[in-house]
């Protein structure tokens, strides 16, 4: 299972840094919408694991929006995102202590996976087209960094529990490692960019939420799991479950660390 996962994670690395640099735009925008609607599908999938017509519809729906969000100025779509995220602690704490699910109607769900992956959709073609595609490495390589150093820090110094309601393994000295492996691939980052003293202060406060806010991403599909009983968001993977299971940090990440720019760059 562990080479499998290595393997996998390999193989997904290089095809990522692949097309962040070298694909045609239509062909990035391609593969970012496929990754998105098969993510989507897996979602549908805890709310609905026998209903095949309301996951099409709902995949369906979530592409149909996808493309019209490509008319809309992204400041609107990233902002809805960094709503919606910033408000999803409240239905961790929720589950934690209560086990309440909110989204139980078919609407809800809708609204969910929307609010889920179009602004992550936006804030990957915003980052890869309006900043480049070095700050689209950036952002991944800081979710990656933390996530690899949550596990380790986790490993060895963890003993308080995080969400143990939710994920019972992530503890606060994972959380701690992760925040602290990211902030090494910040500055690194910083110093490419050539940062000013005031950037840099920003800079690092912008990568310490995102890395926050992809531990809630990531708690956020722990949580859907837990509800709909399952393990894994799919099998598609090797090793690494589904493409929600993959991405779900980034569905938070992504949105806010392109919004942050993006509000950095208009003033």
């Amino acid at each position: 299972m562990l080479l499998h996962r290595i393997i996998t994670a390999i193989v997904l690395l290089a095809l990522v840094i692949a097309g962040i640099f070298y694909l045609p735009p239509l062909f990035f925008v391609t593969i970012c919408a496929i990754v998105i609607a098969i993510a989507g599908w897996e979602m549908a999938s805890f709310f609905w694991p026998k209903n095949f017509l309301l996951k099409n519809v709902f995949v369906g729906s979530l592409l149909v929006l996808i493309f019209l969000s490509e008319f809309c100025p992204p400041l609107i779509s990233l902002a809805v995102g960094a709503l919606w995220w910033f408000s999803v602690p409240y239905f961790l704490i929720k589950f934690t202590r209560t086990g309440e699910n909110y989204f139980t109607t078919p609407a809800l769900r809708f609204l969910l996976g929307f609010l889920t992956f179009i602004p992550c959709f936006t804030g990957l073609i915003a980052l890869r087209f309006d900043f480049g595609a070095i700050y689209l490495l950036f952002v991944l390589a800081i979710v990656w960094a933390a996530d690899i150093g949550a596990y380790f820090a986790g490993r060895f110094f963890g003993k308080r529990l995080l969400a143990e309601h939710i994920s019972p393994k992530k503890t606060v000295e994972g959380l701690l490692g992760g925040i602290g492996a990211a902030l090494i691939i910040a500055i690194i980052a910083g110093f490419m960019l050539g940062l000013t003293l005031v950037a840099w202060v920003v800079w690092l406060l912008l990568v310490v939420v995102v890395v926050l806010w992809s531990v809630v991403g990531d708690l956020f599909e722990s949580m859907l799991k837990r509800i709909a009983n399952v393990k894994d968001s799919g099998t598609i993977l090797p090793g690494h479950g589904g493409f929600f299971d993959r991405i779900d940090s980034l569905t938070s990440a992504i949105p806010i660390f392109a919004l942050g720019l993006l509000l950095l760059r208009i003033q």
